[in-house]
């Protein structure tokens, strides 16, 4: 198997004699049953959105007295009913990935912890309903903390890479932003941080296309002024939209040649979001989004 699970919340799980279900996950049907026979699938091309997906997990806890294996067991008991980040690592590279997830309930055998010479053993199987669309790797965007960028915390989960994630908006009025997906499924929940310098920005239009079919993908325009100073957010997987701390999802629209279900998607690898408007002084745009991972 390609990953392991190893952390829920701040809890560690069982991994000696470990037996996981790592699988994918599973696609909610896209097809319709038509009267003349066959089927015809209600999405074209549109990849087919996953199921709330059941993880079981079973191994033994190891620890050197019977006092310490009752504490490790209460701490995973007391995160029952919760929702946290469920972490899984990949083998080969060690690289972390993670999900929200709801620890539905805590196996144990009906059987005292099995001593060894210094050990304790306690087989635990956890189950998890993940809740996520898919698993997040690095995130991509704002400094997670104190402004710094690239830190990588002791879970191994990257915050923040600063790798080429904010882009200047030059006074021509377009600007081409290429955006790295370095996972391998899609993500339709990146935010927009688009922010006016010394002057207003005007008739903003954000466009993104099928890398497959060239086409329009993501048509998005947002009508009023953007103050001088001022920061448009536009999060798509929310989708909300709020200037100024404000909301202003009535000034919002999308295009006639929008094709996607949701607002944006950021595919595998590289998706170009070429950005329109006018304006007099240079602004930015900062595309705040984790790597996916089916």
């Amino acid at each position: 198997m390609p990953f392991y699970l190893d952390q829920f919340g701040a809890v560690a799980l069982p991994l000696f004699e470990a037996r996981q279900d790592v699988s994918s996950g599973t696609s909610l049907s896209a097809f319709r049953q038509v009267q003349e026979g066959g089927a015809y699938r209600v999405l074209g091309r549109e990849l087919a959105p996953r199921q709330m997906q059941r993880i079981t997990t079973t191994g033994d806890w190891y620890e050197e007295s019977a006092v310490d294996m009752t504490a490790l067991g209460k701490a995973l008991y007391a995160e029952r009913g919760k929702l946290a980040k469920l972490y899984r690592r990949e083998y080969g590279t060690n690289a972390r990935h993670w999900c929200w997830a709801e620890l539905v309930r805590v196996g144990v055998e009906i059987s005292p912890p099995t001593a060894r010479p210094g050990q304790f053993l306690q087989p635990v199987a956890p189950e998890f309903q993940m809740v996520s669309p898919q698993w997040y790797g690095t995130k991509h965007g704002p400094s997670w903390l104190w402004g710094f960028t690239g830190e990588t915390w002791g879970n191994g989960v990257a915050w923040s890479q600063a790798t080429g994630d904010t882009f200047t908006l030059p006074t021509i009025g377009t600007a081409s932003c290429a955006v790295v997906n370095a996972g391998n499924t899609p993500i339709d929940n990146a935010i927009l941080h688009i922010t006016a310098g010394s002057a207003a920005l005007n008739t903003l239009q954000v466009i993104t296309h099928d890398p497959l079919t060239s086409a329009v993908a993501a048509h998005l325009l947002f009508d009023d002024p953007i103050s001088a100073g001022a920061t448009l957010i536009i999060d798509c997987g929310a989708r909300s939209v709020r200037l100024a701390g404000v909301s202003r999802y009535a000034d919002f629209s999308i295009g006639f040649d929008h094709a996607l279900a949701g607002w944006l998607r950021l595919y595998p690898g590289t998706t170009t979001i070429t950005v329109t408007y006018t304006t007099s002084a240079a602004g930015s745009i900062m595309v705040e989004y984790f790597d996916g991972f089916e």
